[in-house]
């Protein structure tokens, strides 16, 4: 709906804790914070990447991952690209920079986006070894994409995407990733 000039290529929402919240027949009837502080601190977590780093992304047309659990796709271009990599442990982020790496290479002007409206609910572990499992699939998904598309990073022909959404991804994000997954082996 917001769409102009510009191809939107793939959009995600705003993904939120089911952790603790009364479901009934599939709809969220009353919102809690999840029991545990495994939970709830991944629920300040969650705000983080969603509301603050999607959304700034977002608009700074810097995006590169919108999570599997909720996302939107343009077919034509997935399709174009290959589709998803089945080789691959993180799909969804290598499939946006896969897809954006295309339109680059195309010339074509597009926007991948995150809006706050849809809201796609979630359940976050609350043992240690279910959440070591997690961070350590969304490192190594983050590491191979960022791997696999090297070549992108610090390379001006990609503009933006290549000179600091990549590099951004790299120096923060991934080693955020593996601080976390540190923490998570001693707790």
């Amino acid at each position: 709906m917001e769409q102009t000039e510009k191809r939107v290529i793939a959009c995600g929402g705003v993904i939120r804790l089911a952790n603790n919240c009364n479901v009934v027949n599939g709809s969220v009837t009353e919102v809690n914070l999840p029991k545990s502080w495994l939970g709830r601190t991944q629920a300040l977590e969650y705000i983080r990447a969603f509301i603050l780093g999607r959304m700034a992304w977002s608009r700074a047309s810097g995006l590169i991952l919108i999570s599997g659990a909720f996302g939107a796709f343009d077919r034509q271009i997935v399709l174009a690209c290959g589709g998803y990599d089945r080789n691959t442990v993180g799909e969804d982020m290598e499939l946006v920079v896969r897809m954006r790496r295309y339109m680059e290479e195309q010339k074509q002007a597009y926007e991948v986006v995150n809006i706050p409206d849809p809201l796609c609910w979630t359940e976050v572990p609350e043992s240690k070894e279910v959440l070591r499992k997690q961070r350590n699939r969304w490192m190594r998904g983050t590491m191979e994409t960022l791997w696999k598309h090297r070549k992108l990073m610090f390379n001006p022909k990609y503009g933006r995407f290549g000179m600091i959404s990549m590099p951004y991804w790299f120096f923060f994000e991934f080693w955020d990733l593996l601080s976390n997954l540190q923490v998570t082996l001693f707790l």
